[in-house]
This record gives C-alpha cells, structure tokens and sequence, in this order.
C-alpha cells in the first residue's frame, strides 16, 4: 500500500531539523526509527518514488504551500 506524504509533512522536518539543529544523520536515523516502530517500508513511501519530486501538480501545491 503507497502512503503519500502532506506538503506539511515535509516543512515539519524542515522546521523541526531548522529548530533543534538536526545533522542529516541524526534526521535520517530518527525517520528509520520512525519508520521502523510503525512497521513502514521506504518502498511504500511515495515521496521516495523517483517520479514524486518531478510531478508538476506536487510542484505547484509545494509552491502554493
């Protein structure tokens, strides 16, 4: 089953990263752990599909955002 991330989603991890400083290690390792507890695979994570971040409407709602 394809989860599909929130524009939200993504500017959480930016503010939380931004707040508290956050190394790319650090944020990688925390999501992993989230991943992990939830019982979540990166492969049914759509952001993490090579197509997501060339998807023109994802574009615009992330400038709209």
């Amino acid at each position: 089953m394809w989860r599909f991330w929130y524009d939200k989603d993504f500017y959480d991890i930016y503010v939380l990263a931004d707040r508290y400083d956050l190394e790319g290690v650090e944020l990688k390792n925390a999501i992993v752990e989230t991943f992990t507890h939830r019982g979540t695979s990166f492969d049914d994570i759509a952001a993490f599909d090579d197509d997501f971040t060339k998807d023109e409407i994802r574009q615009g709602r992330w400038r709209a955002f």
